[in-house]
């Protein structure tokens, strides 16, 4: 687990933090069956990261408007899928 903080990633890897958030629920729906997900706030990305990455300012603006972004990955037998969602404010 990677988050904005190591006790947050306590947090989550224990089972509690993210499952509560609506915007994970909006990006992520059916993450309990997944094999793998995935799950950024770029609001808060952008604020632990943006001035490391040296992030522009129309990059910021762009991202303003997207409250989550999820992925994730099942498997059932022989068929997988993938999915991947944009969540907008």
């Amino acid at each position: 687990v990677h988050a904005s903080t190591p006790g947050y990633a306590r947090l989550v890897a224990d089972g509690s933090g993210l499952g509560s958030l609506p915007t994970f629920a909006d990006a992520v729906p059916g993450a309990e069956n997944a094999q793998a997900v995935a799950f950024v706030d770029p609001t808060k990305a952008v604020t632990a990261f943006g001035d490391l990455l040296n992030l522009p300012p129309d990059v910021r603006a762009n991202l303003a408007p997207v409250s989550a972004i999820g992925m994730s990955a099942r498997q059932d037998g022989d068929r997988s899928t993938f999915s991947v969602r944009v969540v907008t404010k």
